[in-house]
């Protein structure tokens, strides 16, 4: 259980990774506020995603919980390969500006967020603490 509780929030937290090497090379800022933003949404949307998982594990059958898990997990693939066709390098740099502020923050907690929606109501049948797990995401994809 000790290594679920650091892979797991590890995996879903990589993409951060992806998006933090991207905005190095393009020497993009992020804001002291907008990485404060970032943790915050992050947290919440893990914690709403668990808490949202156990309601369902509750009222709903595992086929019924599985095909909502398999349908975010095909869209958010879907939204990534339309992403990978517009080659956006400048991902949620609104104003092109080589800095992240808390404006734009929201837009790009709610896409490296969007991913963890699925899992976390996947984890919750597993056991994880919500609040542990909800930390750990955000604490991943803060230090990506």
């Amino acid at each position: 259980m000790f290594y679920t509780y650091f892979l797991l929030p590890f995996c879903v937290s990589i993409d951060s990774f992806g998006i933090g090497v991207t905005y190095g090379l393009n020497s993009t800022k992020i804001s002291f506020w907008a990485k404060l933003i970032l943790f915050a949404f992050s947290s919440i949307v893990t914690f709403l995603s668990m808490f949202i998982g156990n309601f369902l594990s509750v009222f709903l059958p595992d086929f019924i919980r599985n095909f909502i898990g398999c349908f975010i997990l095909c869209f958010m693939g879907l939204v990534i390969i339309f992403g990978a066709l517009k080659k956006n390098t400048e991902f949620c740099d609104l104003d092109n500006s080589n800095n992240i502020d808390s404006k734009e923050a929201f837009f790009l907690a709610l896409a490296l967020s969007f991913d963890s929606i699925g899992i976390s109501i996947g984890s919750c049948r597993i056991g994880l603490n919500i609040f542990v797990f909800a930390f750990l995401v955000a604490f991943f994809q803060l230090l990506f």
